[in-house]
């Protein structure tokens, strides 16, 4: 595949990996790092002002996980977890965080391996455990959603749920439809992405910033048709992560307060 490993990549012990995500508006909580997970990464957060840490952990041996303890919601670790890069928000609040998000390579710069997480997830391992069990070997991976496996299936969902711009949505898909993209060729569940930063990485990174830039939003609309056109599937990281042992998951806070997300051992 063109743009080969870089060194310190998985392979070598001495990758550097980020995990990262992004914080516009307050529709979301800077959650805290899970302990078990801080080892061996270093976290960043894009955000356009000085946020709060929240949420202390604990184990739950009969879920076998950590879990943030009930009732601290509102109270921060006694040592903060993310490194707060303060940015401005370019492109409005949603579309300046899917820059950051489909941008890694530009916004992290010597990285080997990034480990995007949308604000309401958490890894619940150390992050190069989650890269050995979930990167399956290749340059990207992300969940498969759960419930379609068609981007044009996804925009129809989103048009009724009135979920992004519908002039936006339906004008895309009407490109998408010209360019030849099939229907059913997957649908990924974007909450986390794992990339190796090859030079394959960067030119998808940046097509899928164009499509997001000029279209809607949705940017797991928009990635089908990337790695379609570039023909480069992603990986799969197995499981749902609303039910995943080693994520933690909770809504927005703009729907509810703290809800999680866990199988039960």
């Amino acid at each position: 595949m063109e743009g080969s490993r870089p060194k310190g990549s998985l392979s070598e012990p001495k990758a550097k990996i980020v995990v990262y995500t992004a914080l516009f508006g307050d529709g979301d909580r800077l959650w805290s790092v899970p302990p078990v997970a801080v080892r061996g990464a270093q976290y960043v957060v894009f955000t356009e002002k000085p946020r709060r840490e929240v949420g202390l952990w604990t184990y739950d041996y009969s879920w076998s996980r950590p879990t943030i303890i009930p009732g601290t919601e509102e109270v921060s670790p006694p040592v903060p977890s993310w490194e707060q890069r303060i940015v401005k928000a370019s492109y409005g609040n949603r579309k300046t965080a899917r820059y950051y998000k489909a941008m890694a390579h530009k916004v992290l710069r010597g990285v080997d391996v990034s480990i995007w997480v949308d604000a309401n997830v958490r890894l619940l391992l150390p992050p190069d455990e989650a890269v050995r069990r979930c990167a399956g070997g290749g340059d990207l991976a992300t969940f498969k959603h759960p419930n379609r496996n068609c981007l044009f299936e996804e925009a129809k969902m989103c048009l009724m749920l009135g979920r992004g711009d519908k002039r936006l949505i339906k004008t895309q898909m009407k490109a998408y439809r010209r360019a030849g993209m099939p229907k059913g060729w997957g649908l990924p569940e974007t909450r986390c992405l794992i990339r190796m930063h090859t030079k394959r990485i960067a030119e998808l990174n940046e097509m899928w910033w164009k499509e997001t830039k000029a279209h809607s939003a949705r940017d797991q609309i928009s990635l089908p048709f990337v790695c379609w056109k570039l023909g480069m599937p992603w990986g799969t990281i197995p499981g749902n992560v609303k039910y995943h042992r080693e994520f933690w998951f909770t809504y927005h806070d703009k729907f509810v307060g703290l809800y999680e997300f866990a199988v039960k051992g």
